[in-house]
């Protein structure tokens, strides 16, 4: 099985630290899928959105805790990346009929070649670095794309000493 680097699949056009205030998960969506096309990881914004809309659609990506992992797999998607924006405040994120106040948002792009193992090696990793939550506290004093790489990387490495002991 291949290891999943995060940090390999968050360039630095795709972290957005305090972005204008979001008031809807759409506008984020608005914002982080043009944001993937510039940076060449998707190739029709439109089909992303459906695939969006279509994984909104079966469960909450709503997580509780502050944190929205919406994701979408396409066809149009070329390789998997990561958009993180976090916000300076929390919004109200409605996804699949619940609502929670969403601070950090990691908008996954995964293509459809990868749909069935790549993604859920994505979603396990970025979850197993978010139930820390000094995690979340380096993310909350992080002044820029290289201090979230950072951080990722130190509590990766964390969370690799703990399953080896």
């Amino acid at each position: 099985m291949e290891i999943v680097d995060l940090t390999a699949i968050m360039s630095r056009p795709l972290v957005v630290l305090d972005p204008t205030l979001f008031q809807s998960k759409q506008e984020v969506f608005d914002f982080c899928v043009p944001k993937l096309k510039e940076a060449g990881v998707i190739q029709d914004e439109m089909v992303f959105y459906q695939a969006l809309q279509a994984r909104e659609e079966q469960a909450s990506t709503y997580m509780g805790s502050g944190i929205a992992l919406p994701h979408g797999k396409s066809e149009t998607v070329q390789k998997a990346a990561i958009c993180f924006c976090r916000c300076h405040a929390p919004f109200a994120y409605q996804s699949h009929g619940e609502t929670g106040q969403a601070r950090y948002v990691f908008l996954l792009a995964i293509p459809q070649s990868e749909a069935n193992d790549g993604y859920l090696r994505i979603l396990a990793k970025l979850a197993g670095l978010l139930m820390y939550p000094e995690f979340l506290q380096c993310l909350d004093c992080a002044q820029s794309y290289q201090e979230v790489i950072d951080a990722i990387r130190r509590f990766e490495e964390q969370k690799d000493k703990e399953v080896s002991l």
